[in-house]
């Protein structure tokens, strides 16, 4: 099989905008409907959006938007810690297995607590900022 090209830096990064476009829509639609839900019924908006769903239908909706945009944030979340990840792992220094261990999405929660506490100091401690981060995010 003959060696094939490197995509472009942008078909590469396309999954990522889509992701960031995504969230930004479900942030702006949740706190709009949050917005028009705190508002008082005298605004016609309110009014008309009374007159087709009922209030406990209102609040299942802001639910629903609320949980997608939070994972939509996580998957940003994922998406920017992978980047990260390569871009250390790319430069030439490189990176730091503590910092790596502490990138990577297969590193679960017990392993991100015994990276919390080690001992071992990187060049900027930067793998006990990294497990900090995704701890608790």
């Amino acid at each position: 099989m003959a060696p094939q090209p490197l995509q472009k830096p942008y078909r590469l990064r396309r999954f990522g905008v889509i992701v960031s476009a995504f969230t930004g829509l479900c942030i702006f639609l949740t706190v709009g409907l949050a917005f028009i839900l705190s508002c008082s019924n005298n605004n016609n908006f309110t009014v008309m959006l009374s007159n087709l769903i009922t209030p406990s239908q209102m609040i299942l909706l802001l639910r629903v938007f609320s949980e997608v945009t939070n994972m939509a944030f996580g998957l940003l979340i994922a998406i920017t810690l992978n980047a990260v990840l390569w871009s250390l792992a790319s430069s030439k220094k490189g990176v730091e297995i503590p910092t790596l261990l502490g990138l990577t999405a297969s590193t679960g929660f017990m392993g991100l607590c015994k990276l919390l506490f080690l001992w071992g100091k990187g060049p900027y401690g930067t793998h006990k900022y990294v497990a900090f981060m995704r701890y608790f995010s």
